[in-house]
């Protein structure tokens, strides 16, 4: 299995359409990681194109290649362009005795951006110590 981590990956095949099971418009984008350990594996980004996923979404057809007009020609584009993206993947824990999978959760390195901790907040955690260690950070 793919570990979590940051790869360098192409895409190799995309799709736009209504998802079977809920119904909901999603796109799928297919990469081939093309470094380290898992070099030639392959691993799939999907997220819904509905209002909370959007977003997401269309960022990650953006890194791979779409013009951002029309989303229905996403995956031609995608595939003809298939730029080396970054791409960051997670581990999702199975359920109901399914093993866990690895899935792709960035592409193009859109992860949020964190602002500065504050001096209260730094202030918060160096003070804040370990169970059995009475030493502060």
């Amino acid at each position: 299995m793919i570990q979590e981590g940051e790869y360098e990956a192409r895409a190799t095949k995309a799709s736009v359409g209504s998802n079977p099971k809920t119904g909901k418009p999603e796109i799928n984008i297919s990469f081939r990681i093309l470094e380290g350990e898992h070099s030639g594996q392959s691993i799939k980004y999907s997220n819904n194109l509905d209002a909370a996923g959007v977003k997401y979404a269309k960022e990650a057809a953006l890194a791979c290649g779409w013009d951002g007009r029309d989303i229905t020609q996403a995956p031609a584009q995608i595939v003809a362009a298939a730029p080396v993206v970054t791409i960051k993947t997670v581990i999702v824990q199975g359920r109901d005795g399914k093993p866990d999978w690895a899935k792709v959760k960035f592409v193009g390195g859109k992860e949020k951006q964190l602002e500065p901790l504050t001096a209260a907040q730094l202030a918060e955690i160096n003070g804040t110590t370990i169970d059995g260690d009475d030493i502060p950070f």
